[in-house]
C-alpha cells in the first residue's frame, strides 16, 4: 500500500517547524556520531540557528510525504519525504523498514528496496572533519557556511540524516 500527499509549506509557522526539524536532525546526527555533546553541543546549537534558514532549505518547502506499507501483519511503515534541488529527486528517508535513515537519490532508491550505499559522514560534509577518531577532531573555527547542497548525495551514497 502506497500513499502520497503533495505538502507545499506556505505559512511562518509551517516553514518554522520544518526549520526546527531539520536544526535538530543536524544535531542530532553530528553530536551522536562523534560524541561531541559536552564540548560542542552549544557550537553546533549556535551555528544551526544562525545557518540553517529558510532560505537556504527552500528546496524543503514543497515536495511529496510518501507512506508505504508491505501489506504483511506486523511490518512497520515506511515513511518517506521526496523533494527536488538542482533538478535531480532526492528521498528523505524519515522512517525505513530496513533501518536506512538519511537522503538518496530517488533514482538510487528504486522505491524502498534493500539498495545499498555508501553513507557519508555528516560531520565530514558539513564541516570537513571525520566524526569517529582518537582525539575526536576538533570543529573548525569558524564553523564553514551552510549549503543545502551538502545534505543531497551523489549517487549511490546517503547523508545519514536521523531523526
Amino acid at each position: 500500500m502506497r500513499v502520497e500527499f503533495g505538502i507545499e509549506l506556505t505559512s511562518a509557522t509551517e516553514r518554522e517547524q520544518l526549520i526546527c526539524f531539520v536544526q535538530s536532525a543536524i544535531i542530532s546526527t553530528v553530536l551522536s556520531r562523534s560524541g561531541r555533546q559536552q564540548q560542542d553541543g552549544p557550537v553546533l546549537a549556535q551555528w544551526v540557528v544562525e545557518q540553517v534558514t529558510p532560505e537556504r532549505l527552500s528546496p524543503l518547502m514543497s515536495g511529496t510525504l510518501v507512506l508505504e506499507h508491505p501489506g504483511s501483519a506486523h511490518a512497520p511503515w515506511q515513511v518517506i519525504y521526496q523533494f527536488c534541488h538542482d533538478d535531480t529527486a532526492y528521498r528523505w528517508m524519515l522512517a525505513d523498514r530496513h533501518g536506512r535513515h538519511g537522503i538518496v537519490t530517488v533514482d538510487d532508491d528504486h522505491g524502498g528496496g534493500r539498495a545499498q550505499f555508501q553513507t557519508v559522514d555528516l560531520a565530514q560534509t558539513l564541516f570537513g572533519i571525520a566524526s569517529t577518531g582518537t582525539p575526536t577532531p576538533e570543529l573548525p573555527s569558524p564553523l564553514p557556511e551552510f549549503s543545502f547542497g551538502k545534505l543531497c548525495p551523489e549517487a549511490g551514497k546517503v547523508v545519514e540524516l536521523l531523526v
